[in-house]
């Protein structure tokens, strides 16, 4: 059987958290990739909408490994993505509003102490569930998360 897409990566769950009354799923494309000689460069970040309240933030990169993802719990749920050795090209600090069905604001900033990392934050809709697939695609250096409300399961 031939594969139509050699270099997509996706994988395992990560873990369930409880969010303001709801839960964030994840899963993840595994460890993949290496830092590069000169590290991680993020290019470009853009956030696409998707059918249903869904959001797919599309992240453009050289030389960087899956990120670590985590979830954080409160009124104003976040999804926070960490590069190890990350940059972004030309500054250390981004913001965008942005008005996904998901996703309300992306943000970063390069981190030095007490590890060296870029660390992405995707600010959501509060007081939802939401479930996140992510995509790593390695030849074509780009990383996906998508994000979407998950719906109540039926009794």
């Amino acid at each position: 059987m031939i594969e139509k897409y050699p270099d997509r990566t996706t994988g395992r769950r990560l873990r369930k958290i409880v969010l303001f009354n709801a839960a964030l799923t994840m899963a993840t494309a595994g460890t993949v990739g290496t830092v590069g000689a000169e590290g991680c460069l993020i290019k470009e970040i853009k956030l696409e909408k998707q059918e249903n309240h869904a959001d797919s933030v599309v992240i453009n990169m050289t030389g960087c490994p899956a990120p670590k993802v985590s979830g954080l719990e409160g009124p104003t749920p976040r999804i926070v993505l960490d590069f190890p050795a990350g940059r972004f090209q030309g500054c250390r600090t981004l913001q965008m509003d942005v008005s996904g069905g998901s996703v309300v604001k992306i943000r970063g900033a390069k981190h030095d102490h007490p590890l060296n990392m870029f660390r992405i934050v995707l600010d959501l809709k509060p007081r939802r569930s939401y479930g996140a697939e992510q995509t790593w695609l390695q030849g074509e250096d780009k990383y996906i998360i998508k994000v979407a409300p998950e719906t109540p399961a039926s009794p």
